[in-house]
This record gives C-alpha cells, sequence and structure tokens, in this order.
C-alpha cells in the first residue's frame, strides 16, 4: 500500500500548485483510488466497564480481542488492518471476505464468553461497505464506503451483529449462501437517506 505521507504531500502539493479542485481528485483517485471491502468493528461496553472495573481490566478485554480477531483477518484474505482503542478496521479484496471474517470473529467472541461484568458478556458489533477508496496506508482509506461502514458498526450495529451498506450487500455474489438471510432497512443520516442490510 502507498503511505498516508505519500498520499498527504501529494494532496498538499497539488493544491498548494493551484491545481483546480476536480483535477486534483481525478489525480488523486487515479494514483492512490483502490476498490475494496471494508470492515469496521467496534466493542461494546467501554464506556460503561471502563467506569465499573477500571480501564486496565477493559484494555486487558481490548488485547484478547486484537489477538483473536487479527488471527481471524489473515485467514480471511485480509488485504490491511489496524487497530485503534476498542476499534479495529480492516480491508478486504470482496465483501464476501469480509463477511466471512465478520462471521468467524463474533463465533469466536462468543466462545470465549468473555464477561464485561456478572451480567453481561463482551460483544462486537460490524459494519461493512464495498467500493472505491483513497489508498492512505498504515493511516487506512478513505472513501464514502468507509464513512458508511463505521457509520453502521459503531452507531447502529448492535453487538454480535453485522450491517451491511448497500453497495456491499449488492456487490456479495448471487449464490451467497448468507445473502437471503439479511433484512433490508432505512434511515436518514445526516439529513441523508442510507439503505443498508441487516442480518
Amino acid at each position: 500500500m502507498n503511505s498516508n505521507h505519500e498520499l498527504f504531500s501529494y494532496l498538499k502539493e497539488l493544491s498548494d500548485n493551484n491545481q483546480n479542485l476536480k483535477e486534483i481528485e481525478a489525480s488523486a483517485w487515479q494514483k492512490f483510488g483502490m476498490e475494496c471491502s471494508c470492515l469496521v468493528l467496534d466493542s461494546t461496553g467501554f464506556t460503561r466497564t471502563s467506569k465499573q472495573q477500571g480501564i486496565v481490566y477493559f484494555l486487558i478485554l481490548i488485547a484478547k480481542m486484537r489477538e483473536l480477531v487479527l488471527d481471524i483477518l489473515k485467514k480471511h484474505n485480509c488485504i490491511s488492518y489496524r487497530f485503534e482503542a476498542d476499534n479495529a478496521y480492516a480491508e478486504f479484496p470482496t465483501s464476501t471476505h469480509a463477511l466471512n471474517a465478520s462471521t468467524s470473529i463474533h463465533q469466536a467472541i462468543n466462545k470465549l464468553a468473555i464477561k464485561l461484568n456478572t451480567n453481561e458478556e463482551y460483544k462486537v458489533c460490524i459494519g461493512i461497505g464495498f467500493g472505491k477508496v483513497l489508498n492512505a496506508g498504515h493511516e487506512g482509506v478513505y472513501g464514502e464506503q468507509m464513512n458508511l461502514a463505521s457509520k453502521l458498526g459503531k452507531d447502529l450495529a448492535e453487538g454480535d451483529q453485522t450491517l451491511l451498506t448497500e453497495s456491499a450487500y449488492l456487490s456479495l455474489s448471487t449464490n451467497e449462501q448468507n445473502k437471503k438471510n439479511f433484512t433490508k432497512k432505512e434511515i436518514i443520516l445526516s439529513k441523508t437517506p442510507i439503505t443498508y442490510y441487516e442480518m
């Protein structure tokens, strides 16, 4: 992958040379654009558990989650990944790869049965998008589908749930076994109607 330094330096250089925005955008997509499936994972109970059990307790949970998730990402042809606090971000060649990784992650988390407290188990929420993004190397990718996957994974999905953007759902192969298990949903986000799919 290109480094984020290359992407941002490139954009700044073109901007400093007074190129117009359309030219900059076309050039950036040509040089740094890629098509992939974006997976965004968020943990449940971070604020609540940290307050009840202390930050170290939750950091231990995050460490366990990261080890488990990383092993699964590698097994499902992950192109790139990064962890930030209790979140994980990953890119895959197809939505099927991302969906299969998501299913494996939920199954592994459930099998581990990590306790947040006496009444609640640790879960993760996942959003998946698919489409063209700008590759910023170790900093990740930028684009509409990453933004939507983040919204779905962090804001809408509940524990043990995976939500797909419409683009990710439509990109699944017609014979994808899990495709029929999704329900079409609609919501307004930032005054914009969004269609997504819930398993």
